[in-house]
């Protein structure tokens, strides 16, 4: 109960800080989109993704290739913090130093989301639904 707890408060505060810092081409991007464009994580199975996939770094896909993710955000548990990485562009690696570690210890039965997701399409970007994940061996 406390992890969601904690989940829902980061949710609610998220949008506030990020919005100032989601651009394209040095634009704010605060748009909402309503069309029908999905994101989801590379070999993922519904709402849940494998530990290693994790460990080895992933894609963020979206069901309609006309449309490009520029960037993104992960948040998830590790022991009594909420650790945040920033996307390099529509993926996260886990060759990054600063964040490789918390990414090798990720927890089976973890939540993560997928935050501010900005997407593009002719120089136009957009901001789509956060997803949540269940991290399984």
């Amino acid at each position: 109960m406390r992890r969601l707890y904690l989940y829902l408060s980061l949710l609610l505060l998220i949008p506030l800080g990020i919005s100032a810092q989601d651009s394209l081409r040095g634009k704010p991007c605060s748009k909402l989109f309503n069309g029908n464009v999905k994101a989801y994580i590379s070999n993922s199975i519904e709402s849940t993704v494998k530990r290693s996939d994790v460990r080895n770094g992933f894609k963020l896909l979206l069901n309609d290739t006309t449309y490009k993710v520029e960037k993104f955000f992960i948040v998830f548990e590790h022991g009594q913090d909420l650790v945040s990485i920033v996307s390099d562009g529509d993926k996260i690696s886990p060759i990054d130093k600063k964040y490789g570690t918390y990414l090798n210890q990720i927890n089976p039965t973890s939540l993560l989301t997928v935050e501010s997701v900005v997407i593009s399409k002719m120089s136009q970007c957009y901001r789509i639904s956060s997803l949540i994940y269940k991290v399984n061996e």
